[in-house]
């Protein structure tokens, strides 16, 4: 029947993620995550079906950092952490066995750092920095790979300012303004190759503050200057 083809639930399986994102936007977090757990139900039942599909494995591993994001939402931190971990170990196993796969390289990214915002929040903030670190990894041999790509340039930004910030409250200044400047170096790339993008001109006013706030605790008043 038209209600067993597996296109068929995958389509009910988007659809329904659809819905999350849209009920998560207004707060409704009770509903968006009925409407994320249907469409993770749907796909684990396609993915058991058919375990090499890679789109539906990727598909699975969306659905449950969905389901990750709503938790985080609604304050079950606990649930959140087993349900972006899960969607982790899937995106590794993409990653892994189709390496020259940037999209999947770049989900095991996002996946590492859900990962430690959540971990950091809870405490465990040996496990966050060390999450964060793979990330950023991660993150840099993509940019690496290909410089032009701005989307890598700022997923590296983003990957350094959060160390930054995390080695800031930990009470590591030093290590935070190694990374922080690090951030700054390739958010004033970013801004020097696109002046009118008033994004990447907002990250980089932003990379002088981090910079900035750091210097100034340290007692450093001509660098807090230099950076205004």
């Amino acid at each position: 029947s038209t209600g067993n083809d597996p296109e068929v639930q995958r389509s009910r399986a988007v659809m329904f993620s659809l819905f999350c994102d849209t009920y998560l936007k207004l707060g409704a977090t009770r509903l968006a995550a009925d409407y994320a757990r249907k469409s993770v139900d749907i796909l684990r039942g396609l993915v058991a079906g058919e375990p090499r599909n890679a789109g539906w494995r990727r598909d699975l591993s969306l659905s449950l950092e969905r389901v990750g994001n709503v938790l985080v939402a609604n304050g079950d931190r606990a649930a959140a952490l087993a349900s972006y971990q899960e969607a982790l170990v899937i995106a590794r196993a993409l990653a892994a066995g189709e390496p020259g796969n940037t999209e999947w390289r770049h989900r095991v990214s996002v996946g590492l750092a859900k990962t430690a915002d959540v971990l950091s929040v809870r405490g465990d903030r040996g496990g966050a920095l060390a999450a964060y670190r793979e990330a950023l990894d991660v993150d840099r041999a993509l940019a690496a790979g290909q410089p032009d790509n701005t989307d890598w340039q700022h997923d590296l930004s983003v990957g350094l300012s959060r160390i930054g910030d995390l080695l800031a409250d930990q009470g590591d200044p030093t290590g935070a303004l190694s990374a922080y400047r690090e951030a700054l170096d390739v958010a004033r790339a970013l801004a020097a190759r696109d002046a009118a993008n008033t994004g990447w001109q907002h990250n980089l006013s932003i990379g002088l503050d981090r910079v900035g706030n750091v210097l100034i605790r340290q007692g450093d008043q001509i660098g807090r200057a230099s950076c205004r």
